[in-house]
C-alpha cells in the first residue's frame, strides 16, 4: 500500500527537485485552505501599559540607552558585556503563532523600540563554540 502523504496538495516536480523547478504561485483558494485554521489574533486584554510601573520601567530603560549612547563606546570598554547583561534580564512579551506570510511567526505583544534587540530563543546551552 502506498503511504499517505502528510501534505496531499503538494505539487510533484517534473525534475524531481524543488530547487531546479523554481517558484510556484499559490492561488488564494489554496492559501485559504491552510490559513483558515489559523485563529485571528486576539487583542491583549491588558493592552499596552501606558501608565503604571511598566511605563516607568520602559522610560528608565530608554533613559539608560540614551545615557549609554551619549557616553560612547570609548568611555565604556565593557559596553558589550553590559548590553549582554541587559539582554539576559529583560524579556519581551512575544507570541509564537501561525503567520499569513509564512508558516509560523514570532509576534511582539508590546511595542519594541528601534534600538532594542529581540532574542527569539533563549534555551539551554549545549556546548561552547
Amino acid at each position: 500500500p502506498r503511504r499517505r502523504r502528510r501534505w496531499p496538495e503538494r505539487r510533484e516536480h517534473r525534475t524531481g527537485s524543488a530547487r531546479s523547478e523554481g517558484y510556484y504561485q499559490i492561488s488564494r483558494r489554496e492559501k485559504a485552505r491552510y490559513l483558515r485554521p489559523c485563529p485571528a489574533p486576539r487583542p491583549d486584554p491588558d493592552g499596552p501599559d501606558t501608565q503604571g510601573p511598566n511605563r516607568v520601567l520602559s522610560e528608565r530603560r530608554s533613559e539608560q540607552r540614551r545615557l549609554l549612547s551619549a557616553i560612547g563606546a570609548a568611555a565604556l570598554p565593557d559596553s558589550d558585556l553590559l548590553k549582554l547583561n541587559q539582554l539576559k534580564f529583560r524579556k519581551k512579551r512575544l507570541r509564537f503563532g501561525r503567520s499569513r506570510i509564512h508558516e509560523w511567526g514570532l509576534f511582539a505583544m508590546e511595542p519594541i523600540a528601534a534600538d532594542e534587540m529581540v532574542i527569539e530563543y533563549v534555551g539551554q546551552s549545549i556546548r561552547q563554540v
